[in-house]
């Protein structure tokens, strides 16, 4: 084969290469006498997955036999729950609702809760009958959502008929999409957006600080209580800092959050005192 001959098949082998790449990767199929030529998934590009659009939902309207009044209330999520605890704690002692438990997963994801039978334990534990799930914050800048929508579609499941309201995360940043992928696949009415809000940040720039965190928590209980599907009935406490009787579940606490464990003595005034526990998953009843 001369020179001329293996430049001719090469450019015909590239030509073919070609076609078949633009075809697998198509949205195109072809039949030939019947049969639809199959695609090469070894010649699939991988193509960026971009999140789901904001869905222009309409809120679907409560059920005439729910209350808004005296809830149970589960709080999950992950670092951004434990700050926000508080200020829930006191809107629910001050608006009728008991915070009956807060599960903070220290780095979790939506996918770390769907992994698991935690929350599934949890519910039958606790037997709530409002849950508030508070998750993202460690999925910023996450952009691709297969395994996102998945996880949300389980813990969906999970919930089963209970009532639930689902808070995005409190941006410090822009995020790639993982508020508009919770908006698309949450019920309607059951997710609250908070990437917007204007908050004071903590010392690490990422979580709200403590002002932050009651700025937050008065925008949510505002949407509660007049746009949510599932209402509550939540009122602004006159002060801060109410007696805490909810059980904490610490998941994951990192070395130095440990060492921090071992050293403090829990109090139960309005300062804050972590749980004296030193293994991975703690848990404590806070008593008045």
């Amino acid at each position: 084969m001369n020179r001329y001959q293996t430049l001719l098949a090469g450019l015909l082998f590239l030509m073919c290469t070609s076609i078949l790449a633009w075809y697998s990767n198509s949205e195109k199929s072809f039949v030939l006498m019947g049969e639809t030529l199959k695609k090469s998934l070894e010649l699939q590009w991988e193509k960026e997955l971009k999140p789901n659009a904001p869905s222009k939902k309409v809120v679907a309207s409560t059920p005439t036999n729910y209350s808004p009044d005296k809830k149970r209330i589960l709080l999950v999520g992950d670092s951004e729950a434990e700050g926000l605890m508080y200020p829930l704690n006191d809107y629910c002692q001050n608006s009728g609702h008991e915070l009956v438990k807060a599960v903070v997963w220290y780095s979790a994801s939506d996918m770390t809760y769907a992994a698991n039978d935690t929350l599934k334990n949890e519910i039958a534990k606790v037997k709530p009958d409002y849950i508030i799930m508070v998750i993202g914050l460690n999925q910023i800048f996450q952009q691709s959502f297969d395994s996102t929508i998945k996880a949300v579609a389980k813990i969906k499941r999970t919930f089963g008929d209970i009532p639930y309201t689902w808070v995005g995360p409190a941006n410090w940043v822009d995020d790639k999409g993982i508020n508009n992928v919770y908006d698309s696949q949450t019920d309607p009415g059951t997710f609250f957006l908070s990437k917007n809000l204007v908050m004071g940040r903590g010392k690490d720039g990422r979580h709200p600080d403590l002002n932050g965190y009651y700025i937050w928590m008065e925008a949510l209980s505002k949407w509660l209580k007049t746009e949510a599907k599932w209402k509550l009935n939540m009122n602004t406490p006159p002060k801060r800092g109410s007696k805490r009787t909810f059980i904490l579940k610490l998941m994951n606490p990192s070395t130095q959050k440990k060492k921090e464990l071992q050293k403090e003595t829990f109090e139960t005034d309005s300062t804050y005192k972590p749980v004296p526990q030193t293994i991975d998953s703690a848990e404590v009843r806070i008593q008045p």
